[in-house]
C-alpha cells in the first residue's frame, strides 16, 4: 500500500511538471493554470482577454484550465507570461503544458532514490 501511495505521489508530481518547449522563432503554447475556489468564469474570461489567451479545456472538478495563447510566442515570452499569471490573484499555480510518460513502479522507486 506504501509503494502505490508513493508511485501515485510521485505520478502526480511529474503530471504537475509538464515539459512542453516553445521553438525560438514562436510558436502557439498551452499552459496550465490551477485556480482557487473562489475564482469565477467572470474572473478566467478577464484573464484570457488579458494576456491574449482562449480556453482549450477547462479542468472543472480540479479547479484547472488549459490555456492556449492567441499568436505565437517565443520562450523568452513564454517565461514572461508564466511570470505574469503567476502573479494574478486565485491562480495557484501555472505550468507549460507538455506530454508526460507515467513510470512503473520500479522506476518511482528509483527515481526517489536518485
Amino acid at each position: 500500500m506504501k509503494r502505490k501511495i508513493l508511485a501515485a505521489g510521485l505520478l502526480l508530481a511529474f503530471l504537475l511538471q509538464a515539459c512542453g518547449q516553445a521553438e525560438e522563432e514562436g510558436n502557439t503554447s498551452t499552459i496550465i493554470i490551477s485556480v482557487d475556489e473562489d475564482f469565477t468564469d467572470q474572473d478566467i474570461d478577464s484573464i484570457c482577454h488579458k494576456y491574449d489567451l482562449k480556453i482549450t479545456y477547462d479542468y472543472d472538478t480540479l479547479s484547472m484550465y488549459a490555456l492556449t495563447t492567441e499568436k505565437a510566442v517565443t520562450e523568452d515570452e513564454l517565461d514572461q507570461l508564466i511570470e505574469d499569471l503567476s502573479a494574478e490573484d486565485g491562480i495557484l499555480l501555472v505550468e507549460e503544458d507538455g506530454t508526460v510518460q507515467a513510470l512503473d513502479e520500479e522506476e518511482a522507486e528509483q527515481e526517489l532514490i536518485d
